[in-house]
């Protein structure tokens, strides 16, 4: 919960030209649609996994993993920078 509450203060007031959805987790089985969100977050045993791009509409897709076992800081400057990007 906490990491999300950052994720949400970190992106406030910021426009993008679609909409963002985040999806953060702590569970393996997806409980939060990590890998079916533009931005997943998804916490292991060892650290957090950043996921990227996923798509749950009419052509649903899973997120890229793009980095595994980070810890919260690095997770949470790679999804600041692929927004960014």
């Amino acid at each position: 919960m906490e990491l999300g509450l950052e994720l949400e203060r970190m992106n406030q007031g910021i426009s993008f030209p679609a909409k963002l959805k985040f999806g953060v987790s702590g569970c393996l089985r997806c409980c939060g649609e990590s890998y079916t969100r533009d931005i997943g977050v998804m916490g292991t045993t060892r650290g957090w996994t950043v996921l990227f791009g996923g798509n749950s509409g009419r052509r649903p897709s899973l997120g890229t993993v793009i980095a595994e076992d980070l810890s919260r800081g690095d997770a949470l400057d790679l999804v600041k920078r692929l927004l960014e990007y």
